[in-house]
């Protein structure tokens, strides 16, 4: 799979259910990239940690897709699809692939939590 995606990603907010469109995500800062159809999940994973600006080490524990559904008429709904591994981040970029015209923003949000001392350690190594 060749290109690239728009990705907005939320974090440190809410996710709201029961909404008129589904799920929504809200934050004060979102933030937007432009990725690469080939990237990994660890690299996504190493990217969203490095972009939030913090003095505390942490580490991912939890990113949601923001999945659009097509129901009856074309009405479009929102649900979560939790990304855990390469297989689920290429199923997320073939949705977008063919919903970027109609939602050209992967909307995904971001959990983190704090690395302990043992986890850092190994990732230096």
């Amino acid at each position: 799979m060749e290109g690239d995606a728009f990705m907005r990603s939320y974090y440190n907010g809410e996710i709201i259910s029961h909404t008129t469109e589904g799920v929504t995500f809200v934050c004060q800062n979102p933030l937007s990239f432009v990725i690469r159809y080939t990237m990994t999940f660890a690299e996504l994973q190493n990217m969203l940690c490095g972009s939030i600006q913090s003095h505390i080490s942490k580490r991912v524990s939890n990113i949601l897709f923001r999945n659009p559904v097509v129901l009856f008429g074309g009405v479009v709904k929102f649900q979560t699809m939790r990304i855990y591994d390469d297989a689920s981040m290429h199923r997320m970029f073939q949705i977008y692939q063919h919903t970027q015209y109609q939602l050209p923003t992967l909307e995904l949000y971001v959990e983190f939590k704090v690395a302990e001392p043992r986890e850092e350690m190994d990732e230096e190594e």
